[in-house]
């Protein structure tokens, strides 16, 4: 099962905060938050839902924390930043 500290770290690096994470998995409220702040495991039916909900997100990064899917997401979230930060350029041009 997934430790709650992990799901920690994906929620930030998808840069969501838990309720709106917790919407998207589509659990009810507080579940996640609740595991995290007890630091307890996920069940297994909660990491489906997230991979379901997230196919990108690697089931072994998910359950152990071992993997690349965390830099990943990092390369990812700082590519979006760059284009954001283009985009605001070219706006501020016109």
């Amino acid at each position: 099962m997934a430790k709650a500290i992990i799901l920690n770290e994906l929620i930030t690096e998808l840069g969501l905060n838990v309720s709106s994470f917790e919407r998207e998995i589509k659990v009810g409220a507080s579940t996640i938050s609740k595991a995290i702040s007890r630091k307890s495991e996920i069940k297994l039916d909660v990491v489906e839902k997230i991979l379901d909900a997230f196919p990108e997100v690697s089931k072994k990064w998910l359950l152990t924390g071992e993997g690349l899917l965390s830099e990943v997401v990092r390369f990812l979230m700082k590519e979006n930043e760059e284009k954001t930060e283009i985009i605001k350029r070219l706006t501020m041009m016109k």
